[in-house]
């Protein structure tokens, strides 16, 4: 590691959304008691088993979503190269845009000529904690960015964020 920089987020280090997790697990359980309780009913056994299925379908889906950033480093070993050989751009941030407190908008600065947008209210595997819940980026602060482009929308997505001591 580079001693004049200190990494503030890195993609292959990030730990599940706990709380997005937690909603698809409860979700999961509460799917499963519907799904035993549809078993154990006479009338209209097959309709609610088939609606239970699909609930508890849907609740595995939300928790390996939710698991996604923390499996990640796991099912992919050369993230840390991935990231590495990944565009970056360097300088001090300008155009900050905080989101407001109050709000569940975007939060949005340039580096370099590239723009940066992302809200901490969407449950991503990149970069998204704004200023207002005590992310790291201000005006004027010297950064360092690895990103890639989104599939969706061509954005830029931030993988690696270090700040200069």
């Amino acid at each position: 590691m580079d001693p004049e920089w200190v990494v503030v987020f890195d993609i292959a280090r990030k730990p599940p959304d706990v709380m997005f997790t937690m909603f698809g697990a409860a979700f999961l359980l509460a799917s499963a008691a519907a799904a035993r309780t549809a078993l154990r009913r006479r009338e209209y056994r097959l309709a609610w088993s088939a609606a239970s299925a699909v609930l508890v379908i849907l609740g595995s889906m939300w928790l390996v979503v939710g698991l996604a950033p923390a499996l990640r480093p796991l099912l992919d070993p050369q993230m840390d190269d991935k990231v590495s050989a990944s565009p970056v751009v360097e300088g001090p941030v300008t155009n900050f845009r905080p989101m407001l407190l109050t709000g569940h908008g975007y939060e949005s600065f340039d580096v370099d000529g590239v723009g940066f947008s992302y809200s901490d209210f969407h449950s991503t595997p990149f970069f998204n904690q704004t200023a207002s819940h005590g992310g790291p980026v201000r005006e004027g602060l010297y950064v360092r960015i690895h990103y890639v482009y989104s599939e969706i929308g061509n954005e830029p997505m931030i993988l690696r964020l270090e700040v200069r001591r």
